[in-house]
Order: structure tokens, then C-alpha cells, then sequence
């Protein structure tokens, strides 16, 4: 249990972790709010999966229920990590949110994004490091904001390189390519192309 207030907000977190296995830890959290402009509760469940030492998943779930609030937020967000072999990781992501409205019995503001890619550092380089990336995106804003008819899906493809110059500077640059899509009316089927970008960055 704790206990944290900035004097106009406090929280009262009340969860337990357990570990049922070598392999496996479940969690569970609950969060009491209480503050000038909303109060609130919302629970949270998790677990670290890792059967082998060549992959781990982890996965949470939470739901709220602000006291003032016509809705209910739900999120989950879920990694993936394996490992090919010594110079090849595979990598992986889901997270998706909504709010469910409880006077239209709809759903109000959505989120999506998936994310798939691998990772490459040599043996006998392990000063470089490359990332290849697919992401896929999804957002639909909550009512009450500007653009909450209009819903956006969007591709896009990365590629990433750090080389460590020594222990204080690295060298690093990434090259992305993205198109998006459109909607500006919800009963509408169809997307409008939103154009595609290319973008590269260097640092130092």
C-alpha cells in the first residue's frame, strides 16, 4: 500500500506481485484518486512471461472509472522479445485504448499501434547497433475534441543505426518512410490518402 499527495491531488495504491514460477510474475494494482477536479479509480493487472532465456513477453491490463465522467478507459499494452541469436533480436509491440461512453453505449476515442522489427548488433562490432521497424497506427480522438469525427491510420517503416564512438559520444542516424490516411466522417467507408513522408535524421 501507498500513499502520495501534491496537496490539490492524493492516491491511494493498494496491489500484491507474485511469482508463481521461475518463469512467470502476475501483478495486480488498484488506484484510489481523489483531487479538485476529478476523482477516480482505476485497476491494473499484468505479467512477465519467460519460459527461455531466448524470449520474455509482458502484458498489462487497466481500466478506469472517473466518478465524474459519463465513460470507461480501457487499456492494454503488450511487448515481445526474442532472441534469434547472438547478433539477431526480434522485437514486437501492441498497445490499444478506448473509451467506452455510457450515454451513447458507443465507444469514444480509439488507439491503436503495432510495432514489429528486428534488431541487429554484431558479435564482433558490439559498438553498432541497427534497428528495422514496421509500426502501424490508429487514433480516433474523444468527443469534446477538435477532431473527434475524423480518425487517422497511418504506415510506417524505419530504419535506425547508433555506432558507439567511445564511452561519451555516439554517432547515430535513422531514415523513416510513412503514409497516412484520413477520415474525416466516421459512416464514411472510405479513407483519403494523407500523402507519404520520407525523413531522415542524424545526430552526433
Amino acid at each position: 500500500m501507498a500513499y502520495r499527495s501534491d496537496g490539490r491531488k492524493g492516491v491511494a495504491v493498494f496491489g500484491q506481485r507474485r511469482q508463481p514460477g521461475n518463469s512467470l510474475r502476475v501483478f495486480t494494482e488498484k488506484q484510489f484518486s481523489s483531487g479538485d477536479e476529478q476523482n477516480g479509480l482505476s485497476r491494473e493487472y499484468g505479467l512477465d512471461y519467460s519460459p527461455a532465456k531466448e524470449w520474455t513477453l509482458s502484458a498489462l491490463f487497466q481500466n478506469s472509472n472517473p466518478d465524474d465522467d459519463d465513460e470507461t478507459q480501457w487499456l492494454t499494452a503488450n511487448n515481445l522479445r526474442f532472441l534469434i541469436n547472438e547478433e539477431w533480436t526480434g522485437v514486437g509491440k501492441l498497445n490499444f485504448s478506448y473509451s467506452d461512453n455510457h450515454d451513447t453505449g458507443q465507444d469514444d476515442g480509439r488507439f491503436a499501434e503495432f510495432d514489429v522489427g528486428l534488431a541487429y548488433r554484431p558479435v564482433y562490432q558490439d559498438r553498432l547497433n541497427i534497428l528495422s521497424k514496421y509500426t502501424y497506427l490508429y487514433d480516433l480522438d474523444s468527443a469534446g475534441q477538435e477532431d473527434a469525427d475524423t480518425d487517422e491510420r497511418s504506415h510506417v517503416v524505419s530504419l535506425e543505426g547508433i555506432y558507439d564512438l567511445n564511452r561519451r559520444w555516439e554517432l547515430g542516424s535513422k531514415l523513416a518512410w510513412k503514409r497516412g490516411e484520413v477520415r474525416e466522417d466516421l459512416t464514411d467507408l472510405d479513407y483519403q490518402n494523407n500523402g507519404w513522408f520520407l525523413n531522415f535524421v542524424g545526430k552526433l
